[in-house]
């Protein structure tokens, strides 16, 4: 959401402009969020991350688009446009919001979390299963629930930390909802 609202506070401010800079602005801002769009369309159906050869290339013109939309801004600020600061700023924004999103996709939980994770879903377990055997009692019912309820519980969490697959999945409507609204 805070890598849309920053695409869409710098497209808006480039609708600020005077022709052609606005005109070239905006093109280069749609096509921006097209593709960022279309690659986490393609992630979703492809369900697994980009290989690092294809990610290279992707950062690579994000990198060339940032440059273009740097070039604009720079043209604009030396034909004196009186909103220099407001543009830079959301140019900023979108640059500083695509470093923040690179960081979140490429960061995992360590390795010794998620051990730490399974050690506790299996000590826990155990505990249950111990208590059960002590009492002489066994409530197979409660027992089962408490150990699907943890294999439930590690599932979600190990899901979260893979965005590229599995049940949980970043929504793109923001960026779907930006995107309808450049082309009015």
């Amino acid at each position: 959401v805070s890598d849309c609202n920053a695409i869409g506070d710098f497209y808006t401010c480039a609708s600020l402009l005077e022709n052609p800079i606005r005109t070239n602005l905006q093109t280069v801002i749609r096509e921006y969020t097209e593709h960022r769009l279309s690659l986490a369309i393609k992630a979703r159906e492809r369900r697994t991350a980009l290989d690092e050869a294809a990610t290279e290339r992707v950062l690579q013109w994000i990198e060339e688009t940032h440059g273009q939309m740097t070039k604009l801004v720079a043209q604009a600020v030396r034909e004196g446009t009186p909103i220099a600061v407001p543009l830079a700023n959301t140019l900023n924004g979108v640059t500083s919001a695509h470093a923040a999103r690179l960081a979140a996709v490429k960061d995992r939980l360590p390795s010794a979390i998620v051990l730490l994770l399974f050690a506790a879903a299996l000590a826990s377990t155990m505990l249950v299963g111990r208590q059960q055997g002590a009492t002489g009692k066994p409530q197979v019912a409660a027992t089962l629930s408490f150990i699907i309820l943890v294999g439930f519980v590690v599932y979600v969490i190990l899901d979260l930390n893979q965005p590229a697959k599995g049940l949980v999945m970043v929504s793109q409507e923001p960026l779907e909802r930006l995107l309808s609204a450049m082309a009015k």
